[in-house]
């Protein structure tokens, strides 16, 4: 059976975003990764029922970004994206 996963990763060094890796169960092997979405320290992901991906990426210190994703035909298009001064931690419901 293949699982499919996206995995977010702080942008440092060689790590550009978003990537995509596939579980074969039986065999017990991971796929290479593919850099789905490029973009800058994704702190939380969330699909909504309606299929559209979310992300909290950490801009700075004291600014974040909420963006949406639609995933079509295996690839990610940009929807929209609202950023601004605010503390990522107060957008994930941490005080």
């Amino acid at each position: 059976m293949l699982e499919h996963y996206l995995i977010g990763t702080y942008t440092h060094h060689t790590s550009q975003g978003i990537y995509s890796v596939t579980l074969d169960t039986s065999a017990g092997r991971l796929s290479p990764t593919r850099l789905e979405i490029p973009i800058q320290k994704p702190i939380f992901m969330t699909f909504a029922n309606n299929g559209i991906l979310y992300t909290i990426d950490k801009l700075d210190q004291d600014h974040a970004a909420i963006t949406s994703f639609k995933e079509e035909g295996g690839y990610f298009t940009r929807l929209s994206s609202v950023s601004g001064p605010g503390d990522h931690d107060r957008l994930l419901g941490h005080r």
